[in-house]
């Protein structure tokens, strides 16, 4: 599946086949691959579940899914394997209903809905299905049409479109049929008619949109309205108040109101988080805050992510390792 940066915990182990006999631990885990293996570490750096699996997806809430062999199962903070890995594929437990959290999972071709304790609660019968973006929907193919469903397995806004964006936000989703896009809501009512060529998920209200065939790029606020003018080469969904865009080949800082907010002429940008971005010009990588000011540089580093739960995952010669927000590397690269 994925390893892209943020889930962790801290508390002192004892392992014994990789795994503690102690309290649940708090916090967040993170994922670290080493020698092949993937295990979990917590915000220091500190090896909390060894490396031990084929994969491991970054969403650590009470369970995190990994794959052994060819099939995935989920183990809790402990290291323990809660649910016995059976499953061809699988989404973290994201989506909540009366029963509890339900992760998506893929048996025997056809995707479902297992609780904690790997139970079916939303038996397997979709060609696809996403995680819950807003706790209480997710995107669903069936014959090659997209829908959305309920967390009690029935379908709010039917299969009948040709794409969807993969998650509710701000109330809405993004929809596409026959080439033209829009966005409806929980109900699966048409709040913005579908004729924009591309409309991508919406984030602090504002949703990117283009024009000119994928020329021209803007914003549109949840009525519909062109809140930012298509003006751009290219944009990226608003973080903390704040969006990273192309223009005229520069890369900058935008706010709600379209004007430059940052202008550092960056090679590579990408979106606030921690108040954080990642930025590469001249071949090199670091993170700048809000005011624009380089407040860490990474001395090597291909790629750099942004932060969550107080770590940022970096790139380094096929290796990945975190650093925290004051640049220290809390885990050195390693694959």
């Amino acid at each position: 599946m994925r390893i892209t940066g943020a889930a962790a915990a801290s508390i002192v182990l004892y392992f014994v086949a990789g795994a503690c006999d102690c309290p649940n631990p708090p916090g967040p885990f993170f994922p670290v691959k080493k020698d092949g293996k993937y295990g979990f570490i917590d915000r220091s750096g500190k090896i909390m579940i060894r490396p031990q699996f084929d994969q491991a997806d970054e969403n650590f809430s009470q369970l995190a899914a990994v794959r052994t062999g060819g099939v995935w199962g989920f183990i809790d903070k402990r290291g323990r394997m809660k649910i016995e890995p059976r499953f061809e594929s699988a989404w973290p437990f994201s989506c909540y209903s009366r029963q509890g959290p339900m992760a998506a999972v893929k048996i025997n071709g056809l995707w479902g809905y297992v609780d904690y304790n790997g139970r079916e609660v939303i038996r397997p019968k979709f060609d696809f299905a996403s995680f819950c973006g807003d706790d209480l929907h997710a995107a669903v193919s069936v014959r090659g049409w997209w829908g959305f469903i309920n967390t009690k397995g029935e379908f709010t806004v039917p299969p009948k479109y040709d794409a969807v964006g993969p998650y509710f936000s701000d109330g809405l989703a993004t929809v596409e049929w026959m080439d033209k896009w829009g966005a409806i809501d929980t109900k699966g009512n048409v709040v913005i008619p579908l004729k924009h060529e591309m409309l991508l998920p919406f984030s602090e209200g504002l949703a990117p949109f283009s024009k000119n065939d994928g020329e021209q790029w803007g914003f549109l606020d949840t009525k519909g309205n062109e809140a930012i003018p298509a003006a751009f080469d290219y944009v990226w969904p608003f973080s903390e108040g704040l969006a990273p865009v192309i223009k005229e080949d520069r890369r900058m800082y935008i706010d709600k109101t379209g004007a430059p907010a940052i202008t550092g002429d960056y090679d590579r940008a990408t979106v606030f988080s921690e108040g954080l971005a990642a930025v590469m010009k001249g071949g090199k990588w670091g993170y700048i805050n809000k005011t624009g000011r380089q407040v860490i540089t990474l001395d090597k580093c291909d790629f750099a992510s942004p932060f969550g739960a107080g770590l940022a995952l970096i790139y380094v010669d096929d290796k990945t390792g975190y650093i925290d927000p004051m640049g220290k590397r809390v885990w050195e690269p390693t694959k």
